[in-house]
């Protein structure tokens, strides 16, 4: 049982027993969509420490691509040599 064929917003929520579609004339043919109903949960999955180590990641993610880039300008701009002791130092090796 389709609950709309037509414009669909985002969010828009299925009957219990039902779903949501949407049929979009392409190039190739056609386009279906179509989604049951939407399940939220007020609790997150994660606790605490997992977000905490997840942000964590992500930021030390995010600095290594910031360095990444930094480093690659400075290539391109100046000379750049790698003191490889001073980087094994810092490594911990």
């Amino acid at each position: 049982m389709l609950e709309k064929i037509g414009d669909l917003r985002l969010g828009q929520q299925a009957a219990d027993n039902g779903v949501v579609a949407i049929a979009s004339e392409t190039e190739m043919g056609a386009t279906l969509l179509v989604g049951d109903r939407i399940r939220t949960e007020q609790q997150s999955p994660l606790s605490d420490m997992q977000r905490a180590q997840t942000a964590g990641i992500i930021r030390d993610n995010l600095g290594q691509d910031q360095l990444q880039d930094y480093l690659d300008y400075l290539r391109l701009v100046y000379k750049v040599e790698i003191n490889e002791a001073n980087m094994a130092n810092a490594q911990g090796r």
